[in-house]
């Protein structure tokens, strides 16, 4: 049977192993298995085993070249006949493949293309074509077989993904994840209970001994209001006082000043049945009497700053302001001073500011003020006159001269102004005295109104010119200030 070169195309014999025209080698074909009957075709037969067309050695249809001599060969893989459509369940699994040859021979009578799969397709270019032969038929290889597509589900539990670490250590990792997450919200749930059990268990505890701790702290409580006053009362006042309008008994005890304003402090007695009981009454005036004569008087409010008694004491720190006293902080004597509470006042105008820890109060009635002032300017007369006596000789200064209803430095003055101006000299120059101008000399002779109230400031001089020195140190002028003798 004549057969082609495969590379010229010149005809040869069919055992010619290579072209006497161009010398290529010619492969050898196993003739195809030639079915009888093709609708009683159950499989076809497998081609013949190749061998190497220089060495004769079998070679695999995968080969390239020849494992024995290394000649370059001419045989590839071509999927494999299917068995017939009647037997198509015969067990061979779906996309399994045959080896074939290559190059298969066309001819008259020939029946492998009508046992060929319907996968398996030629391709012809017309350089095949010779003297109007069929050139041998080259099948296409066939498309790789895609798998099935999996179920999500497969895919989470199994499946890797080209090029990356595999989608079930991904799940794997975030269920671990997700684990941990669970171990330690169920480990903080857990604390939390045992706190709140923990509380529960201390506050039922601490009801069942309440009773007696809250009896030691009334008397801590207690303790703490009885050493910590202010303005004359508690500033935390026990929980177990109870208040009392009956108006305490108030000693003098000391007498201090903070610039021109006096401070008073007294021992108060509590006249209420409780002995722990507190003071919050407003409107509360309170008198100091020294002889019979008052020395300061105010109207205070002890609704904001009561009196806390503990054991029945306590101590009352009150501030009088120069309108509110009319004696000089210093001749007001402890020893012979009556003190009197009376509720119900009137206060008259603003409240004073407390002043140094004392409470501050507000003025007894103006009729009131003008009198005890009067009574006052007559007391530091007659307290002062032996102070005066040595002036009469020794030169010292006047610092003022006033009188009733004088009107002079934009006012009308009254005994309350005049008594007021004294005490504040008073301040700045401890030793200055008052006097009756009309008792001395010095006045009456000149033939000038001699009724007035005259301020000495007690310090004594050798000479006018000292005492004008004096007037100029202190910062007073000619006008207010110039030397005296009372001879």
């Amino acid at each position: 049977m004549a057969k082609a070169c495969v590379s010229c195309g010149t005809e040869m014999d069919d055992d010619d192993r290579f072209c006497a025209s161009c010398g290529t080698e010619q492969p050898e074909i196993a003739p195809p298995a030639v079915v009888a009957n093709a609708a009683a075709v159950t499989a076809v037969a497998p081609a013949a085993a190749p061998t190497c067309p220089q060495c004769g050695t079998p070679i695999t249809v995968d080969m390239r070249f020849c494992e024995s001599c290394g000649a370059r060969l001419s045989v590839a893989a071509s999927p494999a006949v299917a068995e017939s459509a009647g037997s198509a369940n015969t067990g061979m699994p779906v996309g399994a493949t045959q080896a074939m040859p290559m190059f298969a021979a066309a001819g008259a009578g020939a029946t492998t293309a009508a046992a060929a799969p319907a996968a398996t397709q030629f391709s012809l270019t017309p350089a095949d074509k010779k003297n109007g032969e069929v050139p041998p038929m080259i099948p296409a290889v066939a498309p790789p077989a895609i798998p099935p597509a999996l179920p999500p589900a497969a895919i989470g539990a199994f499946a890797t993904y080209p090029g990356g670490s595999g989608s079930n250590q991904d799940a794997n990792t975030q269920k671990q994840g997700d684990a941990s997450r669970r171990r330690i919200i169920a480990v903080v749930c857990a604390l939390l209970v045992l706190l709140a059990v923990g509380l529960g268990v201390w506050w039922f505890a601490l009801r069942g001994s309440g009773s007696n701790n809250g009896a030691k702290q009334n008397a801590s409580q207690t303790q703490q209001n009885a050493t910590a006053q202010s303005n004359g009362s508690s500033k935390s006042p026990s929980t177990a006082a109870k208040a009392c309008t009956s108006a305490p008994d108030l000693s003098l005890e000391s007498v201090d000043h903070s610039n021109a304003t006096l401070i008073v402090t007294f021992s108060a007695q509590s006249n209420c049945a409780s002995k722990n009981a507190k003071f919050a009454e407003s409107g509360v005036t309170v008198t100091i009497k020294d002889g019979g004569d008052v020395v300061a008087s105010a109207v205070y409010d002890f609704s904001h700053s009561p009196i806390s008694f503990s054991g029945g004491t306590s101590t009352v720190k009150l501030a009088f302001t120069t309108m509110q006293y009319w004696r000089p902080y210093d001749a007001i004597r402890t020893s012979n001073t009556d003190v009197t509470v009376q509720p119900h006042g009137t206060p008259n105008g603003t409240v004073a500011p407390s002043d140094s820890g004392a409470l501050g109060g507000a003025n007894i009635d103006d009729a009131q003020i003008e009198s005890n002032a009067q009574s006052a300017l007559n007391w530091q007369l007659d307290n002062d006159a032996d102070a005066a006596n040595q002036f009469y000789s020794t030169t010292t200064t006047q610092l003022s001269s006033k009188k009733k209803d004088l009107q002079a430095e934009g006012k009308t003055w009254q005994y309350r102004d005049i008594m007021e101006q004294f005490l504040q000299m008073r301040i700045a120059h401890p030793k200055a005295i008052l006097i009756w101008a009309s008792k001395y000399s010095y006045y009456t002779a000149r033939g000038f109104d001699a009724n007035f109230y005259v301020i000495l400031s007690g310090e004594s001089f050798g000479s006018a010119d000292e005492a004008k020195g004096w007037c100029s140190a202190n910062g007073l002028t000619a006008d207010n200030c110039m030397p005296v003798q009372l001879s």
